[in-house]
């Protein structure tokens, strides 16, 4: 009979201890997640489920929330969504709970970084004098946030870029050949480059003036004279006498007026004989360091929109029912440039450039306000066929230029400089 309880007792013993074991009484265990996750904001499509081992999970919490654009669903713990902003990497704590209340832990990583930079673009040609402070050469990026720049081959003793925003700013204190130096914009996401083009003189050499004298150089047909306050061009003068010996002189006067060393405003007249003309202003505006509209007052009042496309000047308007389109090499460098006038092309300008990328230079002076010096050579599209060819001194500046119109020289211009 003793036997027969004690067999009664362990059997009991036996069917208690198996039903503790069934999945339904068993704790969830060994809750993970991917970890760690990298994402990208805008653009990576996220979707995490949780493992674990044990019994069911019959809700989740996390802590803390997750980074917007992201959704934890607290049936399934599943993690979805898209991020939308920036996030630096973080811990994130899901707790998985069974229907009795037990619970287990996983501790993962999310770092949400920024779009790759997108198009980067700076001045392309630059001209500077050594021992003379530099124009800062600020970058634009498209898109993106950039975390750190860098430039290669190293600038120029006396210049530097700033490797937090890009800035390329100093006072050269060597001459440089011209150069090519390729700077590269990065994020946790990637990278983006542009090639500027750097040639420092080891001389002053801004423009003083431009005589143009007839195809024998015996005549005088018009002469340039340019003034300057510091160092910027302050007055532009232009005399013509177009017919000899007793013609009909005329002058030209620009005056240029700056703030901070950037354009705000010009002031034309032009002369005879007789008199002068009624003067006329032209206001420059901005966004940023880009010209995009100015209005002329006066004698013949007129507004003007500017166009640029990764900072490159595309097109300029007016309300008169003319604009004027440019194109580019892939370089950079001015290839077409086209007048239009009421829908109409009127005359269109194609360059060329010699193995040193003239001539995109003019000592350091462009002849529109926009840093933009184009140089005709072939224009099948108006009355006359035109070619210009440029001489250059040893510093690369223009020093002579011939005109051809149909093949035929037509005028000399002789550049002096200081």
């Amino acid at each position: 009979m003793k036997n027969l309880v004690l067999f009664l007792v362990f059997s009991f013993v036996l069917l208690s201890c198996s039903h503790d074991e069934t999945p339904q009484n068993v704790p969830p265990i060994s809750l993970s997640y991917n970890t760690p996750n990298v994402f990208v904001r805008r653009t990576t499509s996220v979707y995490l489920t949780p493992t674990f081992s044990g019994g069911v999970a019959v809700s989740y919490r996390i802590n803390p929330e997750l980074p917007i654009g992201l959704s934890f669903d607290a049936r399934t713990g599943n993690i979805s969504g898209t991020p939308w902003n920036i996030s630096a990497t973080k811990s994130y704590t899901v707790t998985a709970t069974d229907s009795a209340g037990r619970t287990t832990d996983c501790i993962f990583e999310i770092t949400v970084n920024d779009i790759a930079p997108g198009v980067l673009s700076y001045n392309p040609q630059n001209v500077f004098v050594k021992n003379y402070s530099v124009v800062n050469l600020i970058p634009k990026i498209s898109e993106g946030v950039v975390d750190s720049y860098s430039i290669s081959p190293s600038l120029p003793e006396g210049l530097s870029i700033n490797v937090v925003n890009g800035v390329i700013s100093g006072t050269p204190t060597v001459n440089a050949a011209m150069a090519t130096y390729t700077v590269t914009a990065t994020n946790s996401s990637g990278s983006t480059s542009f090639d500027v083009v750097i040639t420092i003189n080891n001389q002053i050499s801004r423009i003083k003036e431009i005589v143009s004298w007839d195809e024998t150089q015996t005549y005088l047909r018009n002469k340039t004279v340019y003034y300057y306050k510091d160092n910027l061009i302050s007055l532009n003068y232009v005399f013509s006498d177009y017919n000899p010996p007793n013609g009909f002189g005329t002058s030209a006067t620009k005056e240029f007026y700056y703030e901070s060393g950037r354009l705000m405003s010009m002031y034309s007249t032009t002369g005879n004989r007789y008199g002068s003309s009624p003067g006329s202003t032209t206001y420059f505006y901005y966004t940023g360091d880009l010209i995009t509209d100015s209005r002329v007052s006066g004698f013949y009042p007129s507004n003007n929109k500017y166009v640029y496309e990764n900072g490159r000047l595309v097109d300029v308007s007016n309300d008169k029912g003319g604009n004027t389109t440019y194109e580019y090499y892939p370089d950079g460098n001015l290839y077409k440039k086209s007048y239009i006038y009421n829908s109409s092309i009127d005359e269109q300008i194609y360059i060329s450039y010699d193995s040193k990328n003239n001539p995109l230079r003019l000592g350091g002076f462009t002849s529109e306000y926009l840093t933009i010096n184009a140089v005709p050579v072939n224009n099948p599209t108006a009355k006359n066929n035109e070619t210009y060819v440029y001489e250059y001194n040893s510093f690369d500046y223009p020093e002579k230029k011939t005109t051809f119109i149909n093949g035929v020289i037509q005028s000399i211009d002789i550049y002096t400089y200081e």
